[in-house]
């Protein structure tokens, strides 16, 4: 069974933190880039779609 939260939130400006560089992350990091969140990405490994992408990476086990 899922358990959802819908949650609504304005993120202009406001500090985002994805973990994971994958095909999942890619499309949350654009979502959270439409709502002009700032973000940031936390994996070892990051998709090169995802590295040119308006976002700070930081290449580290989270």
């Amino acid at each position: 069974m899922n358990h959802l939260l819908p949650i609504f939130m304005k993120l202009e400006n406001k500090p985002c933190l994805v973990v994971g560089g994958g095909k999942v992350a890619f499309q949350k990091i654009k979502q959270l880039l439409d709502s002009k969140a700032e973000v940031t990405v936390v994996a070892l490994k990051v998709r090169e779609n995802i590295q040119s992408m308006p976002v700070y990476i930081n290449y580290s086990e989270y």
